[in-house]
């Protein structure tokens, strides 16, 4: 019997090798023709699937350069592809700028792309001033407050003065200076920028309705 990647007709006396485009299991009588998303060259007993991020539109493929490449903005994780429409786009928060990819890459930290299908780090947005975010970030409202900020996206606020916030990429609000301190400038980030009210004095609170004050009160 011939080998895989051979073939022998009725009433050969020898065993012939697959052209390339072709494949034959052991024992076969002819070769089949390698179907969409698959290539052969000679004498194999299978033919190839087209690698992840490549498709195959044609029966016959001879080599692997017989599959195409996904187009940029564009991958496919799955070998064995048949057509173009199998390239899926790149999900949001995600870029491709090269062709044949098994996987798109993340938008940089502090940036975001709420789109799909984008081609270059520069599709990216930034986030909003004195906020970050995390690789891959989708839409602005994932850019959270950096530390001196509360909020997220466009809502991204300067800490009032007599407040801090220590912590980054966080959108909780601030929190006030301790009793006995004050601070009279805005996005403070730590509680270490708070100063001790003067000797012999003290922080005092009057509220009146909706008006409240913070006052210093000597002893």
């Amino acid at each position: 019997d011939c080998a895989g990647g051979q073939y022998s007709g009725l009433g050969a006396l020898a065993c012939l090798g697959c052209s390339a485009g072709t494949s034959s299991w052991a024992a076969s009588s002819t070769c089949t023709i390698c179907e969409k998303g698959t290539f052969a060259e000679q004498e194999l007993h299978a033919c190839r699937l087209c690698a992840s991020g490549m498709y195959g539109d044609s029966k016959g493929g001879t080599t692997s350069d017989s599959c195409s490449a996904c187009p940029v903005g564009t991958f496919k994780n799955v070998e064995g592809q048949d057509a173009l429409a199998e390239c899926d786009v790149c999900e949001v928060g995600k870029f491709k700028d090269g062709v044949g990819a098994a996987a798109c890459d993340d938008c940089p930290a502090n940036t975001y792309k709420a789109s799909t299908g984008q081609d270059h780090v520069s599709d990216c947005n930034a986030c909003p001033p004195n906020s970050v975010a995390s690789a891959g970030s989708a839409n602005h409202s994932e850019c959270r407050a950096d530390a001196g900020y509360m909020g997220q996206g466009s809502a991204v606020a300067a800490c009032a003065a007599g407040k801090f916030k220590d912590e980054t990429n966080s959108s909780d609000p601030c929190k006030n200076c301790p009793v006995n301190t004050f601070k009279a400038s805005q996005a403070q980030l730590s509680i270490s920028d708070c100063s001790s009210c003067p000797d012999n004095s003290r922080r005092i609170r009057i509220a009146w309705a909706t008006l409240v004050t913070d006052s210093l009160v000597r002893m």
